[in-house]
């Protein structure tokens, strides 16, 4: 269960400032402060993920960690702990995440990686779409159908087992005409704010609807029985 953090803004250790920008507190590591933004120490993943510009160790069990941490230095805070996605994650997916102690395997086996990539995919498309719809005009046209493609891979492993899977297949669908009809009016130097409306909207809703696919997906499956 994810805990309740007030943002605020300020440049003092410890807050978390505009841009998700986090400011190292003494004593800090990246599972101390999953746990603090998103109730989950195991998610120090999505930390590692949001920093790659740092180097990392990798324990045993798979747990990933920054080789370095210290207090003072600003990193960047996963925009998945802040977003309604983060709430639709399955018990599975959390599961299946690596414990942070660097020893304890996932219960799930060898299994929990078909797990983690499949949410791994649906964060790529997550991040991929919150980047296009702050494009300009131009850059959004050569993007547009990278992130189609994102959102409809990552509903592949739900396909056939839920309406959800479906509708986010037809929401993909139906933004490539109207991504045309953008592309068309842009070029032309007409007023292409609706089309654009147009296409964003049907990618939006092909990511919830992906997102509540993958939720149903794993939503009751259990770690399989060691003998």
């Amino acid at each position: 269960m994810r805990v309740h953090v007030d943002v605020v803004q300020g440049d003092s250790p410890g807050v978390v400032t505009e841009g998700r920008q986090y400011i190292v507190e003494p004593n800090d590591s990246p599972a101390k402060i999953a746990i603090r933004f998103a109730g989950c120490p195991k998610c120090a993943s999505d930390l590692i993920s949001a920093n790659q510009h740092k180097a990392t160790k990798t324990f045993p069990n798979g747990f990933t960690t920054f080789k370095e941490l210290h207090a003072g230095e600003t990193i960047r805070l996963p925009s998945k702990w802040f977003e309604p996605r983060f709430d639709l994650l399955p018990p599975a997916y959390f599961a299946s995440l690596p414990y942070s102690d660097g020893v304890t395997p996932s219960p799930f086996g060898h299994l929990a990686f078909g797990v983690l990539n499949d949410f791994r995919a649906l964060d790529q498309a997550a991040d991929r779409l919150s980047a296009l719809v702050k494009m300009d005009d131009n850059t959004f046209v050569k993007n547009v159908g990278d992130v189609a493609e994102l959102i409809s891979a990552a509903v592949q492993p739900a396909l056939g087992n839920s309406s959800f899977a479906q509708a986010a297949q037809d929401s993909v669908l139906s933004a490539i005409p109207h991504s045309r009809v953008f592309s068309a009016f842009h070029a032309a130097g007409l007023p292409s704010g609706k089309a654009r409306a147009d296409v964003e909207h049907s990618l939006v809703s092909a990511l919830h609807n992906a997102q509540l696919a993958l939720q149903k997906l794993y939503s009751t499956i259990q770690p399989p029985v060691r003998q």
